[in-house]
């Protein structure tokens, strides 16, 4: 997708993995071939670099999360 038209309201943006480049061709294709459909693009990235940290920072939260929300769900049951 070209960067003038990205953000657009007549713009969709998909996010696809798969193993087989060949598929996302294939899906891209067949988009393209829609009626009303202008233009249809694949990016394929070489590299994806995450951040480690924070990934590890949002998993410790949500077990933390659902540490608390047991604990207090366990107070409920025991009080009742």
């Amino acid at each position: 997708m070209s960067s003038t038209l990205y953000g657009r309201a007549d713009t969709i943006g998909l996010i696809l993995a798969c193993e087989d480049v060949f598929i996302i061709e294939s899906i891209r294709s067949r988009m393209e071939s829609l009626n009303g459909v202008k233009e249809s693009n694949v990016f394929l990235p070489t590299k994806i670099e995450y951040n480690q940290d924070l990934i590890v920072k949002a998993i410790d939260r949500k077990i933390k999360d659902k540490k608390t929300q047991n604990q207090l769900q366990s107070k409920k049951k025991r009080s009742s």
